[in-house]
């Protein structure tokens, strides 16, 4: 399962980064800036340095609980800052 994390700051996380005592899921990953896939760890996100926590991997843990032998997939592309209307379908 893929999942496209867009929109704003929100969405980007900006939270501090703190080690929560969980290890990486394997089976959850996260597309880097460099387009590999690695376990997913905070920030999952690069839009911007204060990048941080946010909740694209807490979403992800709850869809595995919900589906607990797919893959997931998180490919970041929010921008902080962005204009909502940036994210309207049509205005590419």
């Amino acid at each position: 399962m893929l999942f496209l994390l867009v929109g704003q700051s929100n969405m980007a996380g900006r939270g501090a980064v703190a080690n929560d005592g969980n290890p990486p899921d394997p089976d959850v990953l996260m597309l880097t800036k460099d387009s590999e896939w690695v376990p997913a760890k905070h920030p999952i996100h690069f839009d911007k340095p204060v990048a941080g926590v946010g909740l694209a991997l807490e979403f992800a843990r709850q869809i595995r609980k919900e589906f607990p032998t797919s893959r997931i997939g998180l490919i970041p592309c929010a921008i902080g800052g962005s204009s909502l209307d940036d994210w309207q379908p049509g205005t590419a």
